[in-house]
């Protein structure tokens, strides 16, 4: 939760600026800038207002409801022991893919549009049967796909590595919370300092830029996060009396667009958001991303942001509320929802469905599996038991 409002909360930062100076810079590298205008900075300081205010009103209403009683799940809670296939299954599948992003990443990006979501939440997958099992071996062997996954990526100059990472630490801080004092913290503050520098750096080499003292100033400072609030700067600017407004259309076309690639191509269809460019609705040239309370301006105007962040909050509260047992798949839930966050909030909440879309089928793949296996073993024992009816009238 504190990561979503941090998330939210970043990209507007720049508008600081504007106290002092006469132009307001979200990205030198790029030469993104507009000139400050006290009408523009009002109505982006409102936006940003009312969505804070939507996280914090769902923060006051599902604390005063009372906390799920989950003693009344421990029954039907899936134990860790019962997914260790589920878990070495894809723990293959992330090894697999990482050789392959490794030595033919053009290719693999040719075949698998949108891998990368899918490659992140299979390493969590199997993080999470480590961390509840908590033995060193399947700790060690989990980072190891995080750090061969960040080393795949960086051979391409991505930086999807770094939401895999602040899920897994995340996950981790939730569940030894109780274990870490004030310096462990502090030492994982300093880990997510050094994934946050790595991605900074990876986006300068990408870019050709030089690593000098005030490009890597300006690169920690006004990085692409602060880009994607570009599109509300004419959302604000040219359509805030709502002449433009989608009527929740976006949010259509988001939910629409969770079924695989495939299957548009087979009928012929197109989809209508794809991860490539989740803002192509209000594409700005090199850019592919929109700030959550865009989206929500586009749709209902103000009333939106509201409603946006007051859902997506609610959300999150009501995982975390439901994260408490030691049940595999909550905390699962837990780290893909925290993983998701960053793309969530600047790049689209067709994040955030994917991940939920991939944990609803890993449950299904698991139950499915799991009644499968409970046939299989009463058709063997109904066949032991003929067999023994058999001998016995022989």
């Amino acid at each position: 939760m504190s990561l979503y409002l941090l998330c939210y909360s970043v990209p507007f930062l720049a508008l600081m600026r504007g106290m002092w100076a006469e132009q307001i810079v979200l990205w030198p590298i790029g030469n993104y800038t507009f000139d400050v205008n006290a009408t523009i900075i009002f109505r982006f300081t409102l936006v940003w207002g009312i969505g804070l205010v939507g996280s914090l009103v769902a923060l006051f209403f599902v604390n005063l409801t009372e906390r799920v009683n989950l003693k009344v799940y421990e029954e039907r809670a899936v134990s860790v022991e019962s997914v260790r296939y589920l878990a070495w299954f894809f723990c293959g599948v992330s090894i697999l893919y990482i050789v392959a992003r490794t030595l033919m990443p053009e290719q693999v990006f040719a075949v698998f549009t949108g891998i990368e979501s899918f490659a992140v939440c299979s390493i969590l997958v199997f993080f999470a049967y480590a961390l509840l099992r908590a033995r060193v071996g399947l700790l060690l062997v989990s980072w190891g796909l995080a750090i061969g996954y960040a080393y795949a990526n960086t051979r391409t100059g991505d930086r999807d590595f770094v939401v895999l990472f602040v899920g897994m630490m995340l996950g981790s801080i939730f569940y030894w919370s109780r274990y870490i004092s004030l310096k462990a913290l502090m030492l994982i503050g300093v880990l997510a300092v050094g994934v946050l520098m790595s991605g900074v750096y990876i986006s300068m080499v990408r870019m050709d830029v030089p690593l000098t003292e005030e490009n890597i100033a300006q690169y920690l400072l006004y990085n692409s996060w602060n880009a994607i609030v570009l599109p509300m700067v004419d959302q604000l600017s040219n359509h805030w009396y709502g002449d433009h407004l989608r009527y929740g259309k976006t949010y259509f076309d988001m939910v629409v667009s969770m079924a695989p690639s495939p299957i548009y191509s087979f009928f012929g269809a197109i989809k209508p958001i794809t991860l490539d460019n989740p803002a192509d609705w209000y594409y700005i040239y090199g850019l592919g991303g929109m700030h959550a309370a865009g989206v929500g301006f586009e749709n209902f105007g103000l009333m939106g942001v509201l409603l946006d962040a007051l859902f997506s909050m609610t959300l999150l509260l009501l995982v975390d509320r439901h994260s408490e047992g030691r049940s595999y798949f909550r905390y699962l839930l837990y780290m893909l929802l925290s993983a998701s966050i960053m793309h969530w909030l600047w790049y689209g909440a067709m994040y955030v469905l994917n991940m939920l879309m991939f944990f609803v089928l890993l449950v299904m793949l698991f139950n499915g599996g799991r009644f499968l296996g409970r046939v299989l073993r009463a058709a063997a024992r109904q066949v032991a038991a003929n067999g023994q009816r058999n001998e016995g009238c022989v």
